[in-house]
Order: C-alpha cells, then sequence, then structure tokens
C-alpha cells in the first residue's frame, strides 16, 4: 500500500488544530506523517501540533496564506501521495482508505472529496468543488 503524507496548513487555529491531528491519526489507512505548517500563528498553534510527536511534524514559515502554507508542506511531505485536511475540518476515519482505494483503482492523478458540511445535523454549505467544474479550475489554477 502507498504511504500518505497529510498536509495540514494553519493560521491561528489553537483551539482546533488538535481535532484535525486527531483525525488525520485515527485513519484506518494510517498515514506515514501529518504534516502541520503553522503559518505565521501568534496563538500557540505550534505547540498543540508539537505535543502529538511522531509521526506528527510542525513547519513553521512567516504568514503567506493557505496555498503557501500548503506548498510548503507539499515539498516537505515524504509519502507518494499528499492529503490535504484544513485545520478547521474533521475527517471520518475511513477518508483515506476510500480516497487512496479510488485513486489505485482508477490511477487517477487527483482525489477529492466532495461532500456536504453538516452541524449539528443541518446543511451549512456545499464544498467548493462541488460547486463548480473541476477542470476548468485546475487547467486554470496549473
Amino acid at each position: 500500500m502507498c504511504q500518505v503524507s497529510v498536509v495540514i496548513p494553519a493560521f491561528n487555529r489553537r483551539a482546533v488544530v488538535g481535532e484535525a491531528i486527531a483525525s488525520a491519526l485515527s485513519q484506518t489507512l494510517a498515514p506515514l506523517e501529518v504534516v502541520v505548517v503553522d503559518d505565521g500563528s501568534d496563538d500557540g498553534t505550534h505547540k498543540v501540533a508539537l505535543a502529538y510527536g511522531e509521526p506528527v511534524r510542525c513547519l513553521r514559515r512567516d504568514n503567506g496564506g493557505p496555498a503557501a502554507a500548503r506548498n510548503t508542506g507539499v515539498i516537505a511531505a515524504r509519502g507518494d501521495l499528499v492529503a490535504f485536511l484544513d485545520s478547521d475540518d474533521a475527517w471520518h476515519p475511513h477518508c483515506l482508505e476510500r480516497l487512496v482505494a479510488n485513486q489505485r483503482r482508477y490511477d487517477l492523478d487527483m482525489v477529492f472529496a466532495d461532500v456536504e458540511v453538516h452541524q449539528d445535523g443541518k446543511l451549512v454549505a456545499r464544498s467548493f468543488l462541488a460547486q463548480k467544474r473541476v477542470g476548468p479550475i485546475l487547467t486554470a489554477h496549473p
């Protein structure tokens, strides 16, 4: 089975980043590593990440926004595949297993989870990619 690096960009997310990390570590397909990229936080976000120890790594950088933080994480990642998890999100325990299974089954270059986001059982919003066609997004942002 391939090895997955989970990249979590975070800016001032001390209150929620632990839940994201815990959900990554609770996957039925265990990640090789979880790379938290602290994007210039001043609230102790990095301390929460560092408290987990291996396989969680925390990289610190000057604030450059979530895209720059993701890129920093990709460069540092050691896995065969990279999965992005936002610092205020949590995954279902089978998320990585299912994504990787579909990636391998269909020999895909990219997979993503298109889910509805619920809070207290009510629909909050559809994911960004659910609202747009993926092809134009990828070709417009190579």
